[in-house]
């Protein structure tokens, strides 16, 4: 697993991997809820079958997405099919032109951004698991860690209150309500009893 790994490599520069969270901010690609159900589009294996029988696919993606050897193209062979067009813009433009636009039927989306369920758009599974893991993890030097042993205990307690709906909705009030970071942090750690 990519995790252990990158833990073991990591602890030979002196860095400390703490309990995961089950937050997996991966990529993933969504559509607005209402044209994925009307088409009965669930996966991304559904939106391939789609592409290869003709129907038009126009993707939205990030510049970074469009050119890591992990992105687009490794996406498009493992679920062999290609989009009619891909448009390259910024991440946030994605959750703007895939909510508003005519233009776009899928986007490049991050799976805890709190835009997606805002805007009205469905993550598309990745029933092939194209796409890696990212679980939020906390990591602190040894050194610091040595010095303050009890961080270790607030920070997996903090991991523990962590999933994906509670990161997107803690995403949303930052992103649609325009709350401030350090507001929603506090309000959320408050909360869950992990500051007074």
């Amino acid at each position: 697993m990519a995790h252990e790994r990158v833990k073991e490599l990591d602890a030979k520069k002196g860095l400390v991997w703490l309990a995961p969270s089950k937050v997996d901010n991966t990529y993933a690609l969504a559509m607005r809820a209402t044209d994925a159900a009307a088409k009965g589009i669930a996966s991304v294996s559904d939106l391939a079958m789609r592409a290869r029988r003709g129907e038009r696919v126009r993707l939205a993606c990030n510049t970074e997405f469009y050119i890591r050897p992990d992105g687009l193209m490794p996406l498009l062979r493992t679920y062999g099919f290609e989009f009619e067009s891909v448009t390259r813009m910024e991440t946030d433009r994605v959750y703007d032109d895939l909510r508003a636009s005519s233009d776009v039927d899928v986007g490049l989306v991050f799976s805890t951004d709190g835009r997606i369920a805002a805007f009205g758009l469905s993550i598309l599974r990745d029933d092939r698991n194209f796409f890696p893991s990212y679980l939020l993890t906390p990591v602190v030097r040894k050194e610091t860690l040595n010095r303050h042993p009890e961080l270790a205990a607030y920070l997996n307690a903090l991991s523990a209150k962590l999933d994906n709906a509670t990161m997107a909705s803690l995403n949303g009030m930052v992103d649609i309500e325009k709350k401030p970071v350090e507001e929603v942090a506090s309000s959320f750690l408050r909360a869950g009893g992990l500051i007074r």
